[in-house]
């Protein structure tokens, strides 16, 4: 089950912003445009990855890559069901559906999305409460399977921030800064099923425009 093709944030008291509607939502001109877009990101990814000397400056860090799909707070996005959340986070203090989708708040940092009574995304803010750097995250995960630089503001003028994409373990950490340096502070992570980098990309609508997120080098992301 694929994990919702949205990118969303987590804001004071975690309201939910969706950044991009589903390609669904599009015109058939700009859904052509999107997936026009996606191809030519798509490409340039697995382009990257396929390259074994591709993050070779980060693997000095870490060589140890993982490869099991990693959980939060043992809610596995994909298999967990909605009816398991209680026992594990109690009450939810916000519970609102949009379509067919059910968005869960728990507390001020934590959002669940449940489709067909399954969790299928996690997102948590780390704003208020880790100061986990990129560094840290090398260290207990490895490195990433794609880098981004991220773009998603009106004006699209270079890139703010980066993504550490580790898709084949359904996780994502977001870095406020680009470039990001070895002690920058995570601001979010989330958490999915685990996916191919082509799925990743036709999942997220904003990650397949080509102006909002672009494929880069490590040593491009973090100096």
């Amino acid at each position: 089950m694929p994990y919702p093709n949205k990118m969303t944030y987590l804001h004071m008291g975690l309201t939910i912003i969706v950044l991009m509607a589903s390609c669904t939502n599009k015109t058939p001109a700009q859904s052509q445009i999107i997936a026009t877009q996606s191809v030519s990101n798509v490409s340039i990814a697995q382009t990257r990855v396929s390259n074994m000397s591709y993050l070779d400056e980060c693997k000095t860090l870490n060589p140890i890559k993982l490869t099991e799909q990693i959980p939060y707070q043992n809610i596995w996005p994909g298999k967990t069901k909605e009816s398991e959340l209680e026992s594990i986070l109690g009450a939810p203090v916000k519970r609102s559906v949009f379509r067919d989708e059910i968005n869960l708040v728990y507390g001020s940092n934590v959002g669940l999305f449940v489709q067909d009574g399954i969790v299928t995304y996690i997102l948590v803010s780390l704003e208020d409460e880790s100061q986990l750097t990129v560094e840290e995250v090398i260290l207990k995960y490895g490195c990433p399977d794609l880098v981004l630089a991220v773009n998603t503001t009106e004006d699209q003028v270079g890139y703010y921030s980066i993504r550490l994409l580790y898709n084949t373990i359904g996780m994502e950490v977001s870095f406020a800064n680009y470039p990001a340096a070895l002690g920058s502070s995570a601001d979010n992570i989330s958490y999915f099923p685990p996916v191919t980098v082509q799925e990743y990309f036709e999942n997220n609508g904003w990650a397949a425009m080509s102006w909002s997120a672009q494929p880069v080098e490590w040593r491009d992301a973090v100096k």
